[in-house]
């Protein structure tokens, strides 16, 4: 697990004390022949710093295949509907809320 800290989240742009890193190419992908011949060593390292509630989010909202090969961008994934919703929800939020969340299934995703 990541250490947590202050400062700002890059996706909601909102201060929080429990930011960590995102791999915007997840490590569990890492091996995967596909991802090896698609990106660098270095992309498949690229992090961004992200509040517990949008790091969440993502995991919640999307397979670790889709944000290796589809959302490996923190441009990707703020085009997302889905995400643009969740960062509107969020900010409404007080700092240091913890989000509880399940996988969403294709139906749940489509905005």
């Amino acid at each position: 697990m990541n250490e947590m800290r202050e400062g700002d989240c890059e996706c909601c742009e909102r201060f929080a004390l429990d930011i960590s890193e995102h791999h915007l190419i997840p490590k569990t992908t890492h091996k995967n022949k596909k991802i090896k011949k698609l990106f660098t060593k270095e992309e498949r390292n690229k992090k961004i710093n992200v509040c517990q509630p949008c790091h969440k989010a993502f995991h919640t909202f999307f397979t670790e295949k889709e944000l290796a090969t589809d959302y490996n961008t923190l441009d990707k994934l703020k085009e997302n509907g889905a995400i643009q919703k969740h960062i509107e929800w969020v900010k409404k939020q007080k700092s240091g809320y913890r989000m509880k969340g399940k996988r969403m299934n294709q139906k749940e995703k489509q905005y």
